[in-house]
């Protein structure tokens, strides 16, 4: 009877003792499986904040920057000139093309005209060596003038 007893007894005890060990090994091994990936996730978030924290302060200045060039282009977009020309045929005075510029901040006026006089001897103009107070030399010879206004010199 000793050995049926411990084979009811001992046995199911035993069993269940290795089955414990195996459920504990098992068990072990998925949460280490699961605290390496915590681990990685973890890792990598750490990463991602430190790049964050490397390029906030230059986004920050991309952004400031941005938006100043954006503000500073809207407010040169404001300017503008208005030109007016017409052909002046004072017989006290040799004939000649007045050039008036004016320079407006959208609809305000900021300066008042300017004139530039061009003589015209027999239908041509001479080039004047004077700069336009508002537009780029460049954008605003003599020549283009003559080009612009071939109807006033023909008159």
């Amino acid at each position: 009877m000793p050995v049926e007893m411990f084979a009811f007894v001992l046995l199911p005890m035993v069993v269940a003792s290795g089955s414990a060990m195996i459920c504990y090994v098992l068990m072990n091994a998925r949460m280490e499986v699961a605290v390496s990936r915590e681990k990685v996730r973890r890792a990598e978030t750490e990463a991602r904040l430190k790049i964050l924290e490397e390029t906030l302060p230059q986004r920050l200045q991309l952004a400031a920057d941005s938006a100043e060039h954006r503000a500073l282009d809207q407010l040169m977009a404001g300017f503008r000139v208005e030109e007016r020309r017409f052909l002046r045929d004072d017989p006290a005075r040799r004939r000649a093309v007045i050039l008036q510029e004016r320079l407006f901040f959208r609809n305000l006026p900021l300066s008042s005209w300017i004139e530039h006089e061009m003589p015209v001897f027999e239908g041509a103009m001479t080039p004047i060596d004077h700069k336009s107070a508002f537009v780029a030399p460049s954008l605003h010879s003599p020549q283009q003038q003559l080009e612009a206004f071939p109807k006033l010199l023909t008159q």
